[in-house]
């Protein structure tokens, strides 16, 4: 926007492009965008011919996850609207914003001098595309009852014009003293806050302050209530714990390599495979993604470590037993801060069926569910 060269918007393009394949909230970033541009002096951008050739390089680069997406029938559309039917609906739009303000304490005064500078400084004015960025993208996210970090990437920019913006007013008179105050807010919010908003305490600690924390709204989860933890604490915790008992499964298997990890949600799956020191195969999950990973055509699957959830109702394993020769509990998370504490890990070996065609059947099952 400052040189007019046309080198930066293939530069953007290209970032935009690898944020993509990175997560696909930056999406919501070009919704903000666009209208934003179209509403100020720069949409003039959409009659340069290199705004849609760079706009082409970036859908060439993503256009590999794109056909992904197509040939598994868009997994992260099913996996949003699971999201919005279970989680998103707890969210409260007020808690949302007031959650930014938590986001940036510390810097927060920057933030706002970085709205100012748009309607004060004569050079900044030209650059209210951004402004209205932000506000339309986090209006977006106000609507569609989006998680509070959803918003998180759009604050950078703003916290460079309300730096620079700063620096000139603290270049003036008296106010210059105030510059190394102003540079030390940040550091000594952060450090006065550090302790309730990351995993820095113990849980018994955390626990002990259970008032303070409720107060703060830091221990309210996804499902709207009031827990003993912050969830994202209580999410990390046991997936070492997991991963050992995996370790202990796979150890008293003979056939390893015709063995494969079966879990009830992509989270198992995910601490498993970054965490076990024995896999041979990717621990799998029919949740999310993960239901494309099943390695049903490379060997016949002789036996099967199943990782079941708290919600479990068949801990005598009915309906494993009569399709394997031995049945076994393995472990069980016993962290009683963990999230998932009580997931059992159990060993099923020797197949009596073949259980590939028995999971093929259920992934084609939960595909067409997601379909309809």
């Amino acid at each position: 926007m400052n040189t007019q060269r046309h080198t930066w918007l293939y530069f953007a393009a290209v970032s935009f492009a690898i944020g993509f394949l990175n997560k696909y909230n930056i999406g919501f970033l070009l919704l903000g965008l666009v209208p934003a541009l179209l509403l100020t002096k720069k949409r003039t951008i959409f009659l340069n011919r290199h705004f849609y050739l760079s706009a082409t390089l970036a859908l060439i680069i993503i256009l590999p996850n794109l056909i992904w997406q197509l040939n598994n029938e868009f997994p992260v559309i099913t996996h949003f609207r699971t999201l919005s039917e279970t989680q998103l609906v707890n969210v409260s739009r007020i808690d949302f914003l007031v959650d930014q303000v938590y986001f940036f304490m510390g810097s927060f005064f920057v933030i706002l001098f970085g709205f100012i500078s748009f309607f004060t400084l004569k050079k900044f004015r030209d650059h209210r595309w951004l402004f209205l960025t932000f506000v339309i993208t986090i209006g977006i996210f106000v609507v569609m009852r989006g998680k509070n970090y959803y918003a998180v990437g759009l604050y950078p920019v703003i916290i460079a014009f309300g730096a620079v913006y700063l620096e000139r007013l603290l270049s003036k008179g008296w106010l210059k003293y105030l510059r190394v105050p102003a540079m030390l807010i940040p550091f000594i919010v952060f450090i006065l806050v550090a302790r309730l908003i990351l995993p820095i305490l113990p849980p018994s600690e955390i626990v002990a302050q259970q008032e303070l924390f409720d107060k703060l709204e830091l221990t309210r989860w996804e499902d709207g209530k009031l827990h003993e933890l912050p969830q994202d604490y209580a999410d990390m915790l046991g997936w070492k714990e997991l991963a050992g008992i995996i370790d202990c499964a796979l150890i008293n298997v003979d056939e390893k390599d015709r063995t494969i990890i079966h879990c009830d949600n992509y989270g198992q799956a995910g601490a498993i495979n970054f965490y076990s020191e024995e896999l041979v195969e990717p621990a799998v999950s029919m949740n999310a993604d993960y239901i494309n990973w099943y390695p049903l055509e490379k060997f016949e699957i002789k036996n099967v470590i199943l990782v079941k959830d708290i919600y479990d109702t068949d801990q005598n394993r009915e309906k494993e037993r009569p399709l394997f020769k031995e049945v076994s509990l393995i472990g069980e998370i016993k962290n009683k801060y963990a999230r998932e504490a009580g997931t059992k890990v159990y060993l099923l070996k020797g197949a009596k069926l073949p259980i590939n065609d028995i999971f093929k059947n259920e992934i084609l099952k939960r595909k067409n569910v997601h379909l309809n």
